[in-house]
């Protein structure tokens, strides 16, 4: 197996609340792309959570990291302080949000770029999961099932016509994605991250899709590629506690808050 961390995103949200933060606390994040951000002692940069994860699981061998043109430097930085092969930062050329790829091509990118033909682990940089996640305890079911995994955790009424909704059958596998539905429009509570795995197979019909495309949205939400793909190949919903994504400032503050507490409690930190 195969690991690809999607970097490529310009974190424009997460800068205009910065500069709109009248404390100037975080003045020192303006331009760092989200996967680089600090979130604790034991993860100075937030990407670095998920290279450490994934370096622990014996079935994946290479990690590749996506990013763009503006903030390639950024990571070629954080590569060789790390020691992570800079051969595996891809870069996609983009220079601004308006002109970027989206999240499936970057994917399809690697793909072909790095000729990979093995299966793939699909996350977004910008996510952590709950202390409970167990990377291998998905990779196990993934091979159990013999279907594509992608993860999904529990969400309140009120956030879930700001998520992606997947509705399963009783096996698991998925019968309909849903992008931002009202409340009554579904049953399902089970929102989705940029968090996937694929079979070879599967990965064969990412030029197929980017093909039938026409907009950017098409090709940037993740979740559009499942939801296209379900129909066509077995897709299968793994339950998980819960995320934190760090898209905007609050949400950073509190995903930082709670992993700097795991350190206090495991004596990383005063």
């Amino acid at each position: 197996m195969k690991a690809l961390i999607l970097a490529a995103g310009f974190g424009t949200r997460l800068n205009k609340d910065i500069k709109e933060d009248d404390s100037g606390d975080y003045n020192h994040l303006i331009g760092v792309p989200k996967p680089l951000v600090p979130i604790s002692e034991a993860y100075p940069h937030l990407i670095d959570y998920w290279v450490k994860m994934i370096e622990s699981c014996e079935e994946i061998d290479q990690i590749y990291v996506v990013t763009n043109g503006w903030n390639y430097h950024h990571f070629k930085t954080w590569a060789e302080n790390k020691g992570f092969p800079l051969e595996n930062i891809v870069n996609d050329g983009s220079s601004s949000n308006e002109l970027r790829l989206g999240a499936i091509a970057d994917i399809a990118l690697v793909v072909g770029k790095k000729k990979i033909k093995d299966d793939l682990l699909v996350v977004g940089g910008d996510t952590l999961f709950y202390p409970s996640f167990s990377l291998a305890e998905v990779i196990a079911d993934f091979y159990d099932k013999k279907g594509s995994t992608i993860v999904c955790y529990p969400v309140k009424d009120e956030e879930v016509s700001k998520r992606g909704i997947i509705e399963r059958n009783e096996n698991r596998r998925i019968v309909s994605f849903l992008e931002k539905p009202k409340p009554k429009e579904t049953t399902s509570r089970s929102g989705v991250p940029c968090f996937y795995i694929y079979q070879p197979r599967t990965l064969t019909l990412l030029n197929q899709y980017l093909l039938q495309t026409t907009t950017l949205k098409e090709r940037d939400a993740p979740g559009m590629l499942i939801a296209w793909l379900y129909s066509k190949k077995p897709v299968y919903g793994f339950d998980i506690k819960g995320r934190f994504d760090v898209g905007s400032l609050g949400d950073y503050i509190k995903a930082a808050m709670f992993f700097q507490s795991l350190d206090r409690k495991r004596g990383l930190s005063r």
